[in-house]
């Protein structure tokens, strides 16, 4: 009798345990921060005359976001080491 109630718990111990496990690995919220690699609101400006070239400004705001990217990343003495990177490097 005994041994039957004991049996009946480690059964009810195991589904406890496997909806757990499956929640967390069900589960899409993650304890990191989802956005640290997202850059938003990044502004690029420049003068539109004849000599005006859109690989540039797309080459300029590139770089601006990968900036803006080491930045968050990397602690100040890292990034004052990178930060010369050139830009064919990056790319």
């Amino acid at each position: 009798m005994i041994i039957y109630f004991i049996n009946i718990i480690k059964k009810t111990i195991y589904i406890i345990f496997i909806i757990i496990f499956l929640s967390f690995i069900l589960s899409k919220h993650s304890f990191a921060s989802d956005n640290i690699f997202t850059i938003e609101e990044l502004e690029v400006s420049g003068q539109i005359d004849l000599e005006f070239s859109r690989n540039n400004m797309i080459e300029n705001a590139f770089e601006s976001a990968f900036d803006n990217l080491l930045s968050r990343i990397l602690n100040s003495s890292n990034y004052k080491k990178i930060g010369d990177t050139s830009l064919k490097e990056v790319k």
